[in-house]
């Protein structure tokens, strides 16, 4: 079964099983490989605002050790650092990595006695930004038993929060969860007490703006059921929250202190698993809302959720269609109140499963989620990442799902990051049979959205500013800025390359290239014009329920409409569309950002 993380629409699935796929929508810039002699894990990735990435885990040694190791790459793939924290005796690994201020990287999991059995400690580190080790620290709960952390994060006092299990003497296998806060020294400054038994194993936490911690986990037997909690920022307990019959792997909390959690509801009838989510208060934890997707097998789960800067909040996973039909991967989002936006679903074709395992958002509220493909025959697997653009009803601007070695089996997009100049870092595990490598790549989309209305380049025409976050044109009269996207391909040979405009007016409004891209744009209308040299009106088109696109069934497709020479030429495209509301200046028409391509062979 796959074990993916986490709107009413359906994406048309784009896999590809050749090399050739590698430029169909994306680049591939670099990749890279942790290979120790013996197994590699990864426990989780970071990237600062530099674009240096940052990648924790463990690598088995002989003997049943294994040492955790932290490793860097700079934005362009070279080489920064290697830590590794090798204890004689003993079992390191790590198995989450949080960045955290000044560029300080706090990692967390586990070290175990080979001597003894069931008795691990929690082991947590803070590196600088640098990779110089600044302190470390074990924890060894109270019945001595076996301890780990599953979870890592910053609070904003830059404190150290980590979360996991602890175990207890009252059976071999029994457990607590745990939350444990350390100063800027690396000194405990607060545990939750194990007395209150909250959960069984926490797998998930998040801390708001004012320091509390809320964390998830879950039980054990059947039927299973989940715990959310909350502490201040003191340690001391605000709730608890049994949730029966829910086994949740994520939870995000939102700028209003609201939890949010992901996971599958469980039938005790049937005993099939269903793709769920929900929202607590969080003043009390009280259920605020549910939504379920039930696939027609017995095994589908979220296993990440987020919220953006829109107030949307999104899940990933999969959903298992039967036996029949395999997994498909699935997002769903909904607003705060519980209304559903939309969902994607990835079909990705007979005889392959699919399931996104963790989501990012991006500038503008796009959605990047990675996870894996399996051909399920034989069970031979491949990463799986796509990029879905924000909107009402979103659409994959690209699919990748290639192997970024040529070779080399890549089993999934486990963790996926975003860096500050747009490129996603991925990170997965190569090898079905040991010993299993660690692979880092970066992809570069082929087209770049520019020249926004939020005040980063030239002012709009009457302070008609949009969001930073919308990432669109200067604001029209319906309070938001039009923006431009992209999907397909920029190629001579293949060109699938389309044009979308999405928060419109519903009236006309025409597609342009330019070979050149005024630098900040020059005010026109009500917006900024960011397109020159040679122009080439592409199509008019009416926006119907608030989006346009170019080409449509019946045209002509860009490189041909917009006369593109050769490979390498650079063109620029944007939207005039007509805003004839009495709003801005007299003009009557504004424009969204633009797009700049080089076109492919």
């Amino acid at each position: 079964m796959l074990e993916p993380r986490a709107r009413s629409f359906l994406l048309l699935a784009c896999v590809c099983f050749a090399a050739s796929c590698l430029h169909a929508q994306t680049s591939l810039a670099w990749t890279r490989s942790y290979a120790q002699p013996l197994d590699d894990r990864i426990g989780g990735m970071v990237v600062d605002a530099a674009g240096r990435s940052f990648v924790a885990g463990s690598s088995a040694l002989p003997g049943a050790s294994a040492e955790g190791y932290l490793t860097a790459w700079d934005q362009a793939g070279a080489p920064l650092f290697t830590r590794t924290i090798n204890l004689s005796g003993q079992a390191v690994a790590w198995h989450a990595i949080a960045l955290g201020p000044n560029g300080r990287i706090a990692v967390a999991g586990s070290r175990r006695t080979l001597a003894t059995t069931n008795s691990s400690d929690v082991l947590v580190a803070e590196y600088d930004s640098q990779g110089n080790l600044a302190w470390s620290a074990s924890w060894n709960g109270p019945a001595a038993r076996d301890d780990q952390a599953n979870a890592v994060t910053f609070d904003p006092n830059g404190r150290v929060v980590v979360a996991g299990f602890t175990g207890l003497a009252t059976a071999l296998d029994a457990r607590d969860g745990f939350v444990a806060v350390y100063d800027s020294q690396g000194a405990l400054a607060w545990v939750t007490p194990t007395a209150v038994p909250m959960t069984d194993n926490i797998v998930d936490l998040a801390v708001d703006a004012s320091g509390r911690v809320y964390s998830v986990g879950n039980g054990g037997g059947f039927p299973v059921d989940s715990h959310v909690a909350c502490f201040d920022a003191n340690g001391v307990r605000a709730w608890t929250r049994t949730r029966p019959l829910e086994y949740l792997n994520a939870i995000a909390v939102d700028g209003a202190q609201d939890v949010h959690v992901a996971g599958s509801l469980l039938s005790t009838s049937t005993g099939a698993a269903s793709f769920h989510m929900a929202s607590l208060a969080g003043l009390d934890g009280a259920t605020r809302w549910t939504r379920t997707v039930q696939g027609a097998g017995l095994a589908s789960a979220a296993v990440d959720v987020a919220v953006n800067s829109f107030g949307e909040v999104v899940a990933t996973g999969s959903l298992d269609q039967g036996a029949a039909n395999g997994y498909d991967g699935l997002a769903l989002a909904s607003n705060l109140q519980g209304g559903e936006l939309w969902r994607a679903q990835f079909d990705p074709g007979a005889g392959l499963n699919a399931g996104f395992t963790t989501l990012r958002f991006g500038p503008g509220g796009d959605l990047t989620q990675g996870g894996v493909l399996q051909v399920a025959a034989n069970g031979s697997q491949r990463p799986l990442v796509q990029r879905l653009t924000r909107g009402a009803a979103p659409a994959a601007s690209w699919t990748y799902s290639a192997q970024p070695i040529v070779g080399v089996e890549v089993r999934d997009a486990a963790h996926v990051v975003l860096d500050p100049a747009g490129g996603v870092i991925v990170a997965g595990r190569a090898n079905a049979l040991p010993p299993q490598d660690v692979v880092v790549w970066r992809l570069e989309p082929l087209a770049t959205a520019l020249c926004f209305g939020d005040g980063t380049g030239n002012a709009c025409p009457c302070g008609n500013t949009s969001q930073a976050a919308e990432r669109a044109g200067c604001r029209s009269s319906l309070g938001v800025g039009g923006r431009l996207e992209w999907s397909g391909t920029p190629s001579l040979a293949a060109d699938t390359f389309t044009l979308r405009a999405a928060f419109l007016p519903d009236s006309p409004g025409r597609f342009v290239q330019g070979s050149t891209a005024p630098v900040g744009g020059t005010p026109f209308g009500d917006g900024l014009l960011c397109v020159g040299g040679a122009i080439v009106r592409l199509g008019t088109k009416v926006a119907v329920g608030g989006s346009s696109r170019y080409p449509e069934a019946g045209d002509a497709i860009i490189s041909v409409r917009g006369l593109v020479p050769a490979p390498g030429a650079a063109r620029s495209y944007q939207l005039h569309y007509r805003n004839s509301a009495n709003f801005c200046t007299s003009a009557a028409f504004n424009l969204t950002n633009s797009v700049t391509t080089i076109w492919q062979p």
